[in-house]
Protein backbone atom coordinates (compact mmCIF):
# COMPACT_ATOMS: atom_id res chain seq x y z
CA UNK A 1 0.00 0.00 0.00
CA UNK A 2 1.51 3.34 -1.10
CA UNK A 3 0.18 6.68 0.08
CA UNK A 4 0.65 9.64 -1.46
CA UNK A 5 0.45 12.73 -0.33
CA UNK A 6 0.31 16.63 -1.27
CA UNK A 7 -0.10 19.11 0.57
CA UNK A 8 -1.46 22.40 -0.99
CA UNK A 9 -0.79 25.87 1.07
CA UNK A 10 -2.31 29.22 -1.05
CA UNK A 11 -0.25 31.35 -1.53
CA UNK A 12 -1.66 34.52 -2.51
CA UNK A 13 -1.66 38.41 -2.22
CA UNK A 14 -4.25 39.33 -0.91
CA UNK A 15 -5.03 43.10 -0.61
CA UNK A 16 -4.96 44.64 2.94
CA UNK A 17 -7.99 46.24 4.56
CA UNK A 18 -6.98 49.72 5.63
CA UNK A 19 -8.34 51.04 8.79
CA UNK A 20 -10.92 53.48 8.67
CA UNK A 21 -9.32 56.80 9.15
CA UNK A 22 -10.04 58.12 12.82
CA UNK A 23 -11.02 62.09 12.61
CA UNK A 24 -9.94 62.13 16.51
CA UNK A 25 -7.70 60.12 18.11
CA UNK A 26 -8.64 58.35 20.98
CA UNK A 27 -7.14 55.71 23.87
CA UNK A 28 -10.14 53.44 23.70
CA UNK A 29 -10.88 52.28 20.46
CA UNK A 30 -8.09 50.45 18.27
CA UNK A 31 -9.24 48.79 15.06
CA UNK A 32 -7.28 45.14 13.98
CA UNK A 33 -7.15 43.96 10.47
CA UNK A 34 -7.18 40.41 8.79
CA UNK A 35 -5.94 39.21 5.68
CA UNK A 36 -8.39 35.72 4.80
CA UNK A 37 -8.21 34.02 1.33
CA UNK A 38 -11.29 34.36 -0.85
CA UNK A 39 -12.63 30.66 -0.63
CA UNK A 40 -13.36 30.29 -4.33
CA UNK A 41 -10.21 31.68 -5.20
CA UNK A 42 -8.10 28.52 -7.13
CA UNK A 43 -5.09 27.35 -4.67
CA UNK A 44 -1.58 28.10 -6.16
CA UNK A 45 0.86 25.09 -5.77
CA UNK A 46 4.18 25.88 -3.33
CA UNK A 47 7.09 26.84 -5.71
CA UNK A 48 8.77 23.53 -4.63
CA UNK A 49 5.50 21.80 -6.62
CA UNK A 50 6.03 23.55 -9.61
CA UNK A 51 9.42 22.24 -10.47
CA UNK A 52 9.99 20.89 -13.76
CA UNK A 53 9.35 16.95 -13.91
CA UNK A 54 6.83 17.07 -10.84
CA UNK A 55 4.10 14.73 -11.00
CA UNK A 56 0.83 14.61 -9.09
CA UNK A 57 1.33 10.66 -9.06
CA UNK A 58 4.80 9.38 -8.82
CA UNK A 59 5.58 5.79 -9.40
CA UNK A 60 5.74 3.32 -6.48
CA UNK A 61 9.00 2.70 -5.43
CA UNK A 62 10.35 -1.16 -6.18
CA UNK A 63 9.83 -3.91 -3.50
CA UNK A 64 12.67 -3.63 -1.18
CA UNK A 65 15.18 -6.73 -1.98
CA UNK A 66 14.02 -9.61 0.61
CA UNK A 67 16.81 -9.89 3.85
CA UNK A 68 17.81 -13.67 4.80
CA UNK A 69 15.98 -14.14 7.80
CA UNK A 70 18.02 -13.90 11.35
CA UNK A 71 17.81 -17.37 12.64
CA UNK A 72 15.06 -18.54 14.92
CA UNK A 73 16.42 -17.87 18.47
CA UNK A 74 16.46 -20.96 20.78
CA UNK A 75 14.62 -20.13 24.01
CA UNK A 76 14.99 -22.26 27.31
CA UNK A 77 12.55 -22.21 29.85
CA UNK A 78 9.04 -23.15 30.49
CA UNK A 79 7.34 -21.56 27.43
CA UNK A 80 4.43 -23.79 26.08
CA UNK A 81 5.07 -24.09 22.54
CA UNK A 82 0.99 -24.53 21.75
CA UNK A 83 0.08 -20.85 23.26
CA UNK A 84 0.31 -18.46 20.64
CA UNK A 85 1.54 -15.97 23.32
CA UNK A 86 1.18 -15.35 26.65
CA UNK A 87 -1.36 -13.10 28.20
CA UNK A 88 0.82 -11.68 30.71
CA UNK A 89 4.80 -11.22 31.07
CA UNK A 90 4.22 -12.91 34.37
CA UNK A 91 2.68 -15.72 32.93
CA UNK A 92 6.04 -17.36 31.95
CA UNK A 93 6.20 -19.56 34.83
CA UNK A 94 2.89 -20.94 35.44
CA UNK A 95 3.32 -24.62 34.09
CA UNK A 96 5.80 -25.28 37.04
CA UNK A 97 3.75 -23.02 39.46
CA UNK A 98 5.73 -20.58 40.02
CA UNK A 99 3.89 -18.05 38.85
CA UNK A 100 2.04 -15.32 41.37
CA UNK A 101 -1.82 -14.85 40.04
CA UNK A 102 -2.31 -11.49 39.40
CA UNK A 103 -5.18 -9.88 41.70
CA UNK A 104 -6.71 -7.90 39.24
CA UNK A 105 -7.38 -10.07 36.09
CA UNK A 106 -10.81 -11.40 37.30
CA UNK A 107 -11.96 -8.45 39.47
CA UNK A 108 -11.67 -4.95 37.82
CA UNK A 109 -9.28 -6.04 34.52
CA UNK A 110 -5.77 -5.40 35.18
CA UNK A 111 -4.59 -2.23 33.57
CA UNK A 112 -1.39 -3.41 33.09
CA UNK A 113 -2.04 -6.06 30.15
CA UNK A 114 0.51 -8.16 28.69
CA UNK A 115 3.14 -5.94 30.68
CA UNK A 116 1.93 -7.32 33.92
CA UNK A 117 4.18 -9.40 36.25
CA UNK A 118 2.17 -11.49 37.39
CA UNK A 119 0.33 -14.53 35.75
CA UNK A 120 -3.15 -14.15 34.21
CA UNK A 121 -3.56 -17.94 33.49
CA UNK A 122 -4.18 -18.95 37.06
CA UNK A 123 -8.28 -19.29 37.94
CA UNK A 124 -10.30 -16.56 40.01
CA UNK A 125 -9.51 -17.47 43.57
CA UNK A 126 -5.94 -18.87 43.06
CA UNK A 127 -4.29 -15.81 44.90
CA UNK A 128 -6.67 -16.38 48.06
CA UNK A 129 -6.47 -20.07 47.64
CA UNK A 130 -2.12 -20.07 47.89
CA UNK A 131 -2.10 -17.24 50.45
CA UNK A 132 -4.26 -19.77 52.72
CA UNK A 133 -2.33 -22.28 51.44
CA UNK A 134 0.97 -20.19 53.18
CA UNK A 135 -0.65 -19.43 56.33
CA UNK A 136 -1.44 -22.96 56.86
CA UNK A 137 1.71 -24.24 56.46
CA UNK A 138 3.25 -21.32 58.73
CA UNK A 139 1.72 -22.00 61.41
CA UNK A 140 1.68 -25.94 61.30
CA UNK A 141 5.62 -24.79 61.26
CA UNK A 142 5.25 -22.96 64.48
CA UNK A 143 3.09 -25.44 66.06
CA UNK A 144 5.91 -27.92 65.79
CA UNK A 145 8.81 -25.45 66.81
CA UNK A 146 6.86 -23.90 69.62
CA UNK A 147 6.92 -26.84 73.04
Amino acid sequence: VYIIAAVWLPVQQQPQLQPPAVSSPTKASTVASLSIPHVSSPPIAPPELEAPGFTEVSEPPPPPAQEPSLPALELKGSIDVSLPSLPSVGSMGHDEGACKPCAFVFKKGCDSGSQCTFCHLCPPGEKKRRSKERGALKKAAEGTTTP
